[in-house]
């Protein structure tokens, strides 16, 4: 493949070059190195490897530290508009701390890595960092501190010591995760010293038992995070033990389960989410009892799984709870009768009005869980019904007026009107794009339904008694909307 022009030129030029400096006398290529060197510490730091010194400690990092200094520590609070323009400095100083592993240099890189984590956890409560830019800098430091790790190869026991002082101090979650992330490089003799300085603060934290409170223990999310990231590595026997350390909540029964369950001891899981229910009876948690019925489901007992979730089911009726009953009763062969048990729960919820124009977060949801689960099982017709009877949240009002509407359009002619009016109401430019978005469909179903005349009438009514609204008028004109 040819070369292109501008490779050619380089190419040439360097040979001149070199032609060049071949013939100057030692003495003044000797001064211009050292001119060089002077003004970058890596040209100054691989003159002296090459004499023979050894790499480490060579590197002059006094100026990077300054750079990192005036890119990182904010003279005042950062705003939101602010932020990308101070994130982007930062980011291209910390290019110059890669390229300390790039060019050989390890060691400098760690010092280097670690003083900037050090100025960016100082920085990050002066900063407005709601997009997590401030986040991904210290993310990226960190695997800058990780590479010149793996290549420098620091003292196992020194480094597993640091890195557990640092993530029990770091309000920020600097290295929370460096016993998994640094676990080859620190291996045993590391590990054994992390856990060791882990278990400084783990071991001082009380033992709590369910109801405990335990708004005040300050200290525990840092040092337990950790503890259960080492006794992972010991096995789920283990881990269970530190979690156990803390029962004051439900979810940590639930999580001892879960533990057990992701490696197939089904029956301890169990064990656990029955000790949890006994511990919390006033306080049930589903998240016990959807595990339950799993786990029940998997150990090949369905008709138990179906137990657990028909309670769930009438205790809080929901399309969800409707699937996973089904999804169980199907396997236990009893779907048919616990159907009609399911459907009559949901026929004696309270009824609302058929037609609201409240918002839907304000509107009593009537027999919305009815017409979710008969347009989940494609009987459009019923859920029609369930939904004059009982009534429905708007939005699902909507929803079942389109399904509707491919059968019978006129049906779905008055519930598109209600739904232009409370577009209109919201009164500015988006609201009134969407009424007349919604207006073209109301005049779909009404052509569809013979009916256009009486929709286009409605639609001019509408633009008389909204003759001011111009924004309106003009997203009409824009819809093709009769006038």
């Amino acid at each position: 493949m040819a070369r292109s022009r501008s490779t050619k030129s380089a190419s040439t030029s360097t040979a001149t070059l070199r032609q060049f400096l071949l013939r100057q006398d030692p003495g003044w290529l000797v001064d211009q190195l050292l001119q060089i060197a002077e003004d970058d510490p890596l040209v100054a730091a691989h003159l002296q490897a090459a004499s023979g010194a050894d790499r480490t400690g060579l590197v002059d990092l006094s100026g990077l530290r300054r750079e990192l200094a005036s890119a990182i520590q904010p003279s005042w609070y950062v705003e939101y508009g602010a932020v990308a323009g101070y994130a982007h400095g930062i980011d291209r100083v910390l290019d110059e701390v890669q390229r300390l592993i790039d060019e050989g240099f390890p060691e400098a890189a760690i010092e280097a890595a670690e003083y900037a984590l050090t100025l960016l956890e100082d920085a990050l409560g002066q900063v407005d960092d709601s997009d997590g830019e401030m986040g991904s800098l210290a993310a990226r430091a960190q695997e800058i501190h990780l590479a010149a790790c793996e290549q420098a190869r620091p003292d196992a026991v020194e480094l597993g010591e640091r890195l557990a002082r640092w993530a029990l101090r770091s309000d920020w979650e600097i290295f929370l995760d460096s016993a998994r992330a640094y676990a080859d490089l620190l291996g045993e003799p590391g590990l054994a010293r992390f856990e060791a300085v882990v278990d400084e603060q783990w071991l001082t934290l009380r033992q709590l038992k369910p109801g405990d409170d335990k708004r005040w223990d300050d200290n525990r999310f840092r040092p337990t995070h950790l503890k259960e990231m080492l006794a992972a590595r010991r096995g789920v026997d283990a881990l269970v033990e530190v979690i156990a350390h803390d029962l004051a909540s439900s979810y940590q029964f639930w999580r001892a389960a879960q533990t057990l369950a992701e490696v197939g001891r089904v029956e301890d899981a169990l064990g656990w989410l029955e000790r949890g229910q006994a511990s919390f009876p006033d306080s049930p948690d589903g998240r016990l009892s959807e595990l339950a019925a799993d786990l029940h489901a998997r150990a090949g007992r369905p008709q138990a799984a179906t137990d657990i979730a028909w309670q769930q089911f009438t205790d809080r009726p929901s399309l969800p709870g409707y699937q996973r009953l089904r999804e169980f009763a199907v396997a236990a062969g009893v779907w048919a009768e616990r159907r009609e048990a399911a459907l009559a729960v949901l026929r004696n919820q309270p009824t609302a009005t058929t037609l609201t124009a409240r918002p839907s977060w304000a509107e009593p949801p009537g027999h919305s869980t009815l017409v979710e689960v008969l347009m989940w099982e494609g009987d459009i017709d019923a859920a029609w019904q369930a939904a004059q009877h009982g009534g429905c949240t708007r939005p699902l009002w909507l929803e079942l007026a389109r399904a509707r509407g491919r059968q019978d359009p006129g049906d779905a002619m008055p519930i598109l009107r209600r739904e232009v009016l409370t577009a209109i109401d919201g009164g500015k430019r988006p609201a009134y794009h969407q009424a007349a978005k919604l207006a073209k469909e109301l005049r779909g179903y009404a052509t569809r339904a013979g009916r256009p005349d009486e929709a286009d009438e409605w639609i001019r009514q509408v633009r008389a008694a909204n003759a001011r609204r111009r924004a309106l008028q003009d997203e009409f004109n824009n819809a093709g909307l009769p006038h």
